[in-house]
């Protein structure tokens, strides 16, 4: 079991049997978990999985495709058909396609395989005239011309609901099986939660089954949750994430898509001085024009201690105003958003501090940070479960309070992920700021070294490779 969860291949080497021959193929017959067994019991047009992260359900869909590729190489009408077998497989992104790729490489005899093309549309050839198809939902019309015997939407909660519309003549192709699967996590009340409600109707030609790791409301293990994830493993990632996001990611819960992110921000507020034996962390967020820079001011024990807003302000201000925050609470480190002009305003700080810092007059640490699509959510997922266990204390200052009850989740335009932010006309300067400088507070915090001063290292100013986002342990 250890190795298992370890090395997900050596887990799936694990359930495989002897390779038989079925009309003159080479086949693998892994031994599915419940929830996998369940998935394939059923022959319905239309099938949905909605299910928990590493329930496996790209193993399951492999498996499906492999014990109906020779049932359906029997029937005399595929003589005619070009291919005979044709299976496509739609994920939101190259990578996750990529991952999906990886798996049926592994589940497929090498031998069995007559032509694979790696490059982006990924195409597999198998013996027996059989084209599988592996693809992204960059462009959903790629698949509108071609009739697929089964159309596989891997992570259906985030693609675009053109995906499924666009292909949905195809499945009913002259001669083809027309089959469609639809699995994945929920992502919000989208247009996948639709199709979920469609098969708890009773949609004719639909089934569908839910499965999270717990049964709802309790901690008993959900009979179809995937056995080789244990409790452990599900409870450690329960402890690095909001309840809402567990509830989606491991609870498999549709929930409202939009919503405030940050919980109990009125218990969180409370003044109090700094602990002296905690270094200080500063975060930076730039602005401008019609946003506000504003600086915050941590000890590493998670209480604010101090901020600052400020707008119009050319950045050499803004940066004379910065050294002067810092050395008024003699900070052991400053992290800046780098985007846009916040690479030029760090060497401008840096330039200001340097003899200080040189001489041994300043301990600060000044480390740029990226804010990307894929930094933000963490850092916003991170700052909203210390507000959650109490982690955390703001100054009582009513915009500072307003900026975090007023931030909120939303569905990006394209219904593929969920955006973060202020409402339309606000502002999440402070929130921003607060979450640059709980990335190091928060690394301090779970290493332990929350009351240890930062070393100087004044060089490393110089080089600003020495730091990024993969470096934590997010």
């Amino acid at each position: 079991m250890a190795i298992a969860q370890a090395n997900p291949r050596a887990l799936l080497d694990a359930f495989r049997e002897a390779i038989t021959c079925v009309g003159g193929q080479r086949l693998i017959k892994p031994k599915p978990h419940p929830g996998q067994v369940a998935f394939l019991d059923s022959d319905a047009p239309a099938r949905v999985i909605v299910g928990h992260r590493r329930l496996g359900k790209d193993y399951a869909c492999i498996m499906d495709m492999r014990r109906r590729i020779p049932g359906w190489l029997q029937e005399p009408h595929r003589r005619r058909l070009s291919p005979a077998v044709r299976i496509g497989v739609v994920y939101p992104t190259h990578d996750m396609a990529g991952e999906f790729w990886g798996a049926l490489k592994r589940m497929t005899p090498q031998e069995e395989a007559e032509r694979v093309l790696e490059n982006p549309p990924r195409h597999m050839r198998l013996q027996g005239d059989v084209l599988i198809e592996v693809r992204s939902a960059k462009d959903p019309s790629v698949i509108v011309a071609a009739g697929y015997d089964l159309l596989v939407f891997g992570e259906a909660g985030l693609l675009h609901a053109d995906a499924w519309q666009s292909a949905h003549a195809t499945l009913a192709s002259a001669g083809r099986a027309g089959m469609a699967v639809f699995q994945g996590t929920p992502r919000g009340q989208n247009w996948f939660a639709g199709i979920w409600r469609d098969c708890l109707d009773g949609k004719p030609g639909w089934w569908g089954r839910r499965i999270p790791v717990w049964l709802d409301g309790t901690r008993d293990r959900h009979p179809l949750s995937n056995p080789h994830v244990t409790d452990d493993a599900v409870e450690r990632e329960e402890r690095e994430m909001t309840s809402r996001w567990f509830a989606q990611e491991w609870m498999a819960d549709f929930l409202t898509s939009e919503g405030a992110v940050f919980r109990n921000v009125r218990e969180r507020v409370g003044a109090a001085p700094a602990d002296p034996k905690h270094p200080i962390v500063i975060g930076v967020d730039l602005a401008k024009h019609r946003d506000f820079t504003v600086f915050v001011a941590f000890d590493a024990g998670g209480r604010m201690v101090a901020f600052e807003r400020m707008q119009l302000l050319p950045y050499p201000q803004q940066a004379e105003r910065l050294c002067a925050f810092i050395r008024q609470w003699d900070a052991g480190t400053c992290v800046i958003e780098s985007n846009g002009p916040g690479e030029p305003f760090h060497d401008m700080v840096s330039e200001r501090l340097w003899d200080e810092r040189r001489q041994g007059l300043m301990r600060c640490e000044l480390i740029p940070f990226a804010t990307t699509g894929t930094t933000k959510p963490q850092m916003i997922n991170a700052l909203a479960i210390a507000f959650e266990r109490e982690q955390i204390s703001i100054l009582d200052d009513p915009v500072m309070v307003n900026e975090f009850e007023a931030y909120e989740i939303k569905p990006s335009a394209g219904g593929m992920h969920e955006r973060f932010g202020a409402p339309e006309s606000g502002h999440d300067d402070c929130v921003m700021a607060c979450a640059l400088a709980w990335i190091e507070v928060e690394l301090r915090l779970r290493h332990g070294d929350h009351q240890q001063p930062t070393r100087v290292r004044p060089d490393r100013d110089r080089d600003k490779s020495f730091w990024t986002a993969k470096g934590t342990d997010w």
